[in-house]
């Protein structure tokens, strides 16, 4: 799993916030269940590596990718205007 695709509890909700869903509506787009994806950003519950992957693959789809955690901490951005994703922080050589 890329970097990009991988979301934190927190990049998940900052996530959700960028594109204006709720828990119900990443659930949907992941299908997995609600209460799961609730109980993970919450960071009451941990979600196998399975379900990682479609949560993380349906938050890119929906056009927010994952950044690293660098000097500034970690993140979430929209992609690019161009359609392509940004792999990397421009904070990253500082």
């Amino acid at each position: 799993m890329k970097d990009r695709e991988r979301f934190s509890p927190g990049q998940t909700r900052a996530a959700r916030a960028l594109l204006n869903w709720t828990v119900e509506q990443l659930a949907e787009a992941a299908r997995i269940e609600a209460e799961a994806v609730e109980l993970y950003e919450q960071e009451q519950a941990a979600l196998a590596l399975s379900e990682l992957i479609v949560l993380g693959a349906a938050l890119n789809k929906g056009g927010v990718i994952a950044l690293a955690e660098g000097w500034a901490g970690e993140g979430v951005r929209r992609r690019d205007c161009r359609g392509g994703t940004v792999t990397r922080s421009l904070w990253a050589d500082l």
